[in-house]
C-alpha cells in the first residue's frame, strides 16, 4: 500500500516537472564558436529513431534564427552516434541516481580517443570549429500514460577538449487521448527537442525571429 501511494505522489510530482538540467563545465570559448555540428547519440534500442529525431528537432528549428551554423551530421559511423549498455553513455550515475562527473568524464575521455580519427575527419571535412553531442536515453508508455529521458550535452572543440557539459533527467505522467502511441511519442520528441533548443537559446546559438 505504501509503496502505491509513493508511486502515485511521486507521478504526480513528474507530471509538475519542466526540464531539470545540472550545468558542469561551460568555458566561455564556446561563445565564439560559429561553425558546430550538432549529432544526436541515442542507443540502439532507442524507441525513437536518430531520423524521426532529426526531422522533428530540424522543424523546431526552422522558426529560429541560427547565430550557429548547427549542422546535423546523420552520417557518422555506429560507435559515434549510438550506443549498447549503459557503460558506453556519456550519462553516468550511481545505484542512488547521483550524476558520477569523474566517471562521466572517463567515458567521454575513452570515447574521444576511440574515435580520435572519425571525429577529427567530421570536424575537417566541413569546416566546423565544435562538435556538439546530445546524448539522449528514452522510454514511453502508452499503458501507464508515462514518458522518461535522460539526456547529456557536450561541446568538443577541434582539438577535443571539453568545453561544455549538462545533464538533464525528467519523467512526465500524460493524459493524452487516443491514439495513445503516435501521440505520446510525438511529445516526448517534442520534449526532447525542445530542451536541447532551450540550451542553443541560452548559449546565443540562435534567437527568436
Amino acid at each position: 500500500m505504501k509503496k502505491s501511494v509513493l508511486v502515485i505522489i511521486s507521478l504526480f510530482f513528474v507530471s509538475c516537472s519542466t526540464y531539470t538540467v545540472e550545468q558542469e563545465i561551460n568555458k566561455g570559448i564556446i561563445d565564439k564558436y560559429k561553425n558546430s555540428a550538432i549529432i544526436f547519440r541515442l542507443p540502439k534500442s532507442s524507441p525513437v529513431s536518430g531520423e524521426e529525431l532529426e526531422k522533428n528537432f530540424n522543424n523546431w528549428l526552422a522558426g529560429f534564427k541560427k547565430n550557429n551554423r548547427l549542422l546535423m551530421i546523420n552520417n557518422a559511423n555506429d560507435k559515434i552516434k549510438t550506443y549498447d549498455s549503459d557503460f558506453n553513455r556519456f550519462y553516468q550515475i550511481s545505484d542512488s541516481n547521483k550524476f558520477l562527473l569523474e566517471k562521466t568524464m572517463g567515458s567521454l575521455s575513452a570515447f574521444n580517443r576511440e574515435n580520435d580519427i572519425e571525429l577529427k575527419k567530421i570536424i575537417s571535412e566541413n569546416g566546423l570549429d565544435s562538435l556538439i553531442f546530445y546524448e539522449i536515453d528514452s522510454f514511453f508508455s502508452s499503458t501507464i500514460q508515462y514518458m522518461s529521458f535522460t539526456s547529456v550535452i557536450v561541446i568538443f572543440d577541434a582539438e577535443g577538449k571539453i568545453n561544455y557539459l549538462d545533464h538533464q533527467s525528467d519523467a512526465y505522467h500524460t493524459e493524452e487521448v487516443s491514439p495513445f502511441h503516435s501521440k505520446i511519442k510525438m511529445n516526448l520528441m517534442d520534449k526532447m527537442c525542445e530542451r536541447l533548443i532551450e540550451e542553443l537559446l541560452k548559449l546565443d546559438y540562435i534567437e527568436k525571429e
